[in-house]
């Protein structure tokens, strides 16, 4: 499966333009699939129009490297396989969401809300978002979240 090139084009309008769609399209499910937009591209905090709604967003093995996610709603998001190194995903709803294989070194997640599984080393159990596993991500070591598959 490939991205639907409407849904990249309207992203890459900002988060205004797209939470609108949003607002007026819910029954359509976002299909960002490996997408892989350039680092201006994947702003999408506050400062420019955020933050955005990719809630039940289909964005597996997509290239998010920095990005910027404060704040954003990826509630049952599809994430797996996603490069998320470096993002910023402060305050972020990730309730329901598969990071499974995700890449995760240096993530910001303070204040992220969530019950997807993060797990600090491949052969760890699953376990939650908790203060200790945002601490962990501040300080640089390797995070690859578990499979679940």
């Amino acid at each position: 499966m490939t991205a639907d090139s409407e849904h990249i084009e309207l992203l890459r309008c900002g988060p205004r333009p797209w939470n609108e769609w949003r607002a007026h399209n819910p029954q359509i499910v976002p299909n960002l699939v490996g997408i892989s937009l350039s680092i201006g591209d994947r702003q999408f905090g506050p400062i420019n129009g955020g933050p955005i709604n990719l809630a039940h967003t289909r964005l597996r093995s997509a290239v998010l490297r920095y990005a910027t996610l404060t704040g954003a709603n990826l509630e049952g998001a599809d994430l797996a396989d996603t490069d998320l190194r470096d993002a910023r995903l402060e305050r972020a709803d990730l309730s329901g969401a598969d990071l499974s294989g995700a890449l995760l070194d240096r993530v910001d997640f303070a204040g992220a809300l969530s019950a997807a599984p993060i797990c600090a080393a491949p052969a760890c159990a699953m376990r939650a978002i908790s203060p200790s596993s945002v601490a962990r991500s501040r300080g640089g070591r390797a995070h690859r979240a578990a499979r679940t598959s």
